[in-house]
């Protein structure tokens, strides 16, 4: 049925977890390693961090032309995120 003079939705906003909004370039910040998960490339493996953090830096630096550059960084256990421009 076709209706008239219905109003278009707001758009939804989503919320960040992350930083990205604050940061400048030369920040960083660090989340621990959430676990190995099996992932086509280089060895098979890599930390479900360092996933869902780089495709979340991608998606926003896209958005907002900003890059950053995703780390995992062992010896501490952590996964860092720098902006980089």
């Amino acid at each position: 049925k076709m209706k008239k003079n219905k109003p278009i939705p707001a758009i939804r906003r989503r919320r960040t977890i992350y930083p990205f909004g604050e940061m400048k370039v030369g920040d960083s910040f660090a989340l621990p390693l959430g676990g190995a998960i099996k992932f086509p490339g280089n060895n098979g493996v890599k930390d479900i961090t360092y996933s869902r953090l780089a495709g979340a830096a991608h998606g926003y630096g896209r958005k907002h032309s900003r890059k950053f550059a995703v780390r995992t960084i062992k010896d501490e256990g952590v996964v860092r995120c720098w902006r980089v421009a």
